[in-house]
């Protein structure tokens, strides 16, 4: 089983926090209701509206705030599936997720580096849901869920950035070594189309079994790493190394 080190928990405190903010905005709501309750017999019109604006004020502002939980809430689930997937990897392996490092002006967060025999590798986890658009060479990639269509930013351009940031980094501690990339659909429910397109960098969908074809793709790459280069660099991510 694959050694795994989280970096950072960032995206669950960005998700704890928009649902401590829908909590307490409908908890606001409570209270305004009751306010508004109390009020009804009193014939002070002035506070009867008012509480029933501050109600529906909370409860739309709970609403967003709960909306916001949920989207972050998805990429936390997609985090941890891929990240079971990747335990599956040997000992050999080591799994650091939630990477945050910086090379001069640039600072990224990686969702996952994963470090074993056969190289270094960043692999972007995406979880969204519905039929994706792939494309190596488009800044944006086309998504369509239901009856809406909309477009988020190439995971490919976002690994080929975070692979520049991580061999810099690598470069400056001694370590001239090869950064590959790869992206991830994690949620079931999606279907990526033109994957087969994305070469030097490739897609993998949960979907279409990529969970398999990523394990495979990791451990049967043609590149050695010496256990005491892939130490260091273990060494090196651990500390999170920036300049």
């Amino acid at each position: 089983m694959a050694i795994s080190i989280q970096k950072s928990d960032h995206l669950q405190k960005i998700h704890r926090k928009y649902l401590r903010r829908s909590i307490l905005g409908f908890l606001g709501a409570l209270l305004c209701f009751s306010v508004f309750l109390l009020t009804m017999n009193l014939g002070k019109p002035a506070l009867l509206y008012g509480s029933l604006g501050a109600l529906l004020l909370c409860m739309a502002l709970g609403g967003a705030m709960w909306k916001k939980a949920n989207i972050y809430a998805a990429g936390v689930r997609g985090e941890y599936t891929l990240l079971h997937i990747l335990e599956a990897l040997p000992d050999s392996w080591h799994l650091f997720s939630n990477v945050k490092l910086t090379w001069k002006d640039q600072t990224c967060e990686m969702d996952m580096v994963a470090v074993g025999p056969t190289g270094v590798f960043v692999i972007e986890n995406k979880n969204q849901k519905g039929t994706v658009w792939a494309s190596p060479e488009s800044r944006n990639w086309n998504r369509q869920k239901n009856d809406r269509r909309d477009s988020f930013y190439s995971p490919v351009r976002q690994v080929k950035t975070h692979i520049y940031v991580l061999a810099n980094v690598l470069r400056s501690q001694g370590l001239g070594t090869y950064v590959e990339g790869a992206v991830f659909f994690s949620h079931p429910q999606t279907e990526v189309k033109g994957a087969e397109s994305c070469t030097a960098i490739p897609v993998f969908c949960l979907n279409a079994q990529g969970d398999k074809a990523l394990l495979s793709h990791l451990k049967n790459r043609p590149k050695a790493l010496p256990p005491a280069q892939l130490q260091k660099i273990c060494n090196i991510m651990d500390g999170s190394h920036s300049r």
